[in-house]
């Protein structure tokens, strides 16, 4: 992939991202109080859930396009996935901690005792990711090491 096709895709999936978290900004302030208000809360938590796994998406798509996690080079030969699964957990442990503070959400959890969530997420997320960048640096030594492989064709 040439520089050029990086900058394109790069920007495309920041203008994805943009677009996304617009979309649900709007359905946040207009759709959010109008299902709560009729008693259907489980549509709202399904637009909840999609929203993350679609941005999950387009984080891991940044993530592939960029290859370069935590900012260092990730080797050829590198196990994408390994790091994607990081990613997804992070991006997880963020909207966790973001939907936490929901205005319907955040009162129950305050009457429960846990109105902590949000910043036990945010630490778990920095825990996680702290944890990943270790593991990506310990994986990439291995990957680095190995023989390359031949064609043998």
């Amino acid at each position: 992939m040439t520089k050029v096709e990086k900058w394109v895709y790069t920007f495309l999936c920041a203008g994805a991202w943009a677009c996304l978290y617009g979309l649900f900004l709007r359905l946040e302030s207009k759709l959010e109080p109008a299902l709560f208000a009729r008693g259907e809360q489980t549509y709202w938590w399904d637009i909840v859930l999609l929203y993350w796994i679609v941005d999950t998406a387009v984080v891991l798509c940044f993530a592939r396009i960029v290859a370069r996690p935590f900012g260092f080079r990730m080797p050829p030969g590198f196990p994408f996935f390994q790091f994607a699964t990081d990613v997804a957990v992070v991006v997880f442990l963020v909207h966790a901690a973001w939907f936490c503070t929901d205005r319907y959400l955040l009162e129950s959890l305050a009457a429960a005792g846990l109105a902590i969530l949000p910043r036990l997420f945010i630490l778990l997320g920095l825990t996680w990711a702290t944890f990943a960048l270790l593991k990506y640096r310990q994986l990439a030594d291995i990957v680095r090491r190995l023989p390359p492989e031949h064609d043998k064709s």
